[in-house]
């Protein structure tokens, strides 16, 4: 995501400080989740956390304005938690 700040910046037209909350709302919904991450394995399927994932990129991938493409990122790590192997 670092590599692809400043396009994501002159594209939207947004400032570091705005930009970087992609980063940072990404990290802090990840924080939340991974406490959680059994509970929500047990209540939704992998098959429907693989298609609620696909949905949010889609999303996120063709976001017409920053806003929208902040809050596909952010909701989109909630499945990312799922995945997340833990030792």
């Amino acid at each position: 995501m670092n590599m692809a700040m400043t396009d994501v910046m002159r594209d939207f037209g947004v400032s570091a400080t705005s930009a970087q909350w992609l980063i940072t709302g990404y990290l802090l919904v990840l924080g939340i989740l991974v406490p959680i991450s059994a509970l929500i394995i047990q209540w939704i399927s992998t098959r429907w956390i693989i298609i609620i994932a696909i949905l949010f990129s889609i999303i996120g991938a063709l976001a017409p304005t920053f806003s929208i493409l902040l809050l596909s990122r952010d909701l989109s790590s909630w499945y990312r938690v799922n995945f997340t192997p833990y030792d």
